[in-house]
């Protein structure tokens, strides 16, 4: 006997045709979004091989490529009809980049260039296109490096939770801001051990698990909130077993890079107990909407004439690749010349001290100058230190996570606690960063604080959108990073109040000489 040669249909091919055809739409207008903004996508490649918190980017163009070719039979059903209004918000998408771009804004860059996609597909091909692949564009946003804002509070949260359940479990703690001391030694919490790579590989995986598993918005939301807690209530417990371990093994296990691995081993198995409970609730044997939706032909009269989409297809390109060109025209240096000095003239008592109180910096990269000065009244000394920058740029620009009073991996300082202060600068009242180091020198308390196109903020924000508009308005971006602070105080607080003298009594004249410079 012999086997029936399989003979494909013409209604098969015209089918895998149509949806080849789909698949291919979509991956041209992804194309377009990536050529645009090609630099954009490169320094976010960058982050993904620099961070293993990040190291799930690599996954998620090619999951979003599969999610679309799942939906390609509804595509390939669906008619072409560009949608004009989407050219409003990809306008704005664009701006938003600019401004991500000016401002050295990655994160805002990085949102912007992957909202163009979703909005390019949805101008050019339609809006019911966009809501067929609604879930795939939101996988995209998985491949943006973020997170990073809410470290300090993970890191925070695990400090207290761990101190606080040692102390429960009869350990004495000794504790100085993310640092404390235990019978057995001395334990750190450290970024690494803020959890947020757990929280964001949680956070994305459960997306996919949430999307394929159940039908019900409320369900996908339940399990997507579990995503986000588990996590977080995972890494407290984590950090808490780790340092117990180390205590009862007089530090033979759970130290270096064994607790590491001990932490992902726990959150495997963390994870998969959720996704277990999470399993009892499945509706995967039902289609989604996508699934369900019609598959009948598309006829000429439903999708536009292809000169018409052409088109609107030129029109999306002069969007996309507007942004890029306005910004390699702002982006031109503006100032060539040296930076001066900042003169601060001493008042109401103080008097400048010529030698070095500590031989701690921060750890700024890459200012266009820097400046330490010393101030000295009734035996109390504070320190001045001033970073400028101009012609900023990425790599080189005033705010940015890299500029810290105290490096990452900086061995002989170490951060002992951070707050908020009220400095009060030329009669106004300005809320300032503090924190306290231990290192070399002894202890250091610090305030610091920005200052830029004539006013002085501690916001990041508001520096971010001030340098901005500075850029956007071609003015000169010329700004400081400013820190005052005071060398071995008798308590954290004598610091604080050390600080709070001198930036009353010589604010007026550290503003005029610093924003001086600052405002060139």
């Amino acid at each position: 006997m012999h086997a029936e040669p399989q003979i494909e249909s013409g209604l098969e091919r015209s089918d895998r045709q149509y949806r080849l055809r789909a698949f291919g739409l979509v991956l041209l207008c992804l194309l377009a979004v990536l050529g645009a903004f090609y630099r954009t996508f490169v320094e976010m490649v960058q982050i993904w091989g620099q961070s293993q918190t990040y190291s799930h980017g690599y996954l998620v163009l090619p999951i979003f490529l599969v999610l679309v070719w799942q939906r390609s039979a509804p595509l390939a059903a669906a008619p072409i009809q560009p949608f004009v209004p989407a050219f409003v918000p990809a306008i704005g998408a664009g701006f938003l980049w600019l401004l991500g771009e000016l401002a050295s804004a990655l994160a805002l860059s990085f949102f912007a260039m992957i909202a163009m996609v979703p909005l390019t597909v949805a101008a050019v091909l339609g809006l019911r296109w966009a809501r067929v692949l609604a879930f795939p564009f939101a996988i995209l946003f998985f491949a943006v490096p973020f997170g990073e804002a809410f470290v300090p509070t993970l890191m925070q949260w695990t400090a207290d939770f761990t101190v606080t359940a040692l102390k429960l479990s009869g350990v004495p703690v000794y504790r100085e801001g993310q640092n404390f001391v235990i019978p057995s030694g001395n334990w750190s919490v450290v970024e690494a051990c803020s959890g947020v790579r757990y929280l964001i590989a949680s956070l994305f995986v459960g997306a996919l698990y949430a999307w394929q598993m159940y039908r019900s918005p409320l369900r996908r939301a339940a399990f997507l909130l579990a995503a986000v807690v588990v996590p977080i209530v995972a890494n407290w417990l984590r950090a808490y077993f780790i340092v117990m371990l180390g205590h009862f093994s007089d530090n033979r296990i759970a130290a270096g890079v064994d607790h590491l691995i001990y932490g992902w081993i726990f959150f495997g198995i963390v994870i998969a107990i959720m996704f277990a409970v999470g399993a009892a609730w499945r509706e995967d044997d039902v289609p989604d909407s996508g699934a369900r939706a019609s598959a009948t032909a598309v006829t000429a009269v439903e999708t536009w004439p292809l000169a018409h989409v052409s088109r609107m297809a030129a029109l999306m390109l002069a969007v996309l690749f507007a942004a890029p060109v306005a910004a390699a025209v702002l982006m031109q240096p503006l100032q060539e010349r040296a930076l001066p000095d900042a003169t601060v003239t001493p008042a109401s008592g103080w008097t400048a001290v010529t030698r070095p109180l500590t031989t701690w910096r921060p750890h700024l990269q890459a200012p266009a100058r820097e400046q330490l000065l010393a101030f000295e009244k009734d035996g109390r000394q504070v320190g001045v230190y001033a970073g400028f920058f101009r012609n900023q740029r990425q790599g080189a620009e005033l705010v940015s996570s890299v500029n810290q009073l105290a490096g990452e991996g900086d061995t002989r300082w170490q951060r002992l606690s951070t707050g908020v202060r009220t400095a009060e600068l030329n009669g106004k009242l300005l809320p300032v960063h503090m924190e306290s180091l231990r290192g070399v020198d002894g202890t250091i308390v610090a305030w610091r604080w920005y200052g830029l196109d004539g006013v002085s903020t501690a916001s990041d924000v508001r520096a971010k959108f001030q340098l901005a508009i500075d850029r956007l308005l071609r003015r000169d971006d010329t700004s400081a990073w400013l820190a005052i602070f005071v060398v071995n105080p008798e308590t954290p607080a004598a610091g604080d109040l050390v600080l709070a003298a001198f930036a009353r009594e010589m604010g007026a004249a550290l503003e005029r000489g610093v924003l001086e410079v600052a405002g060139r």
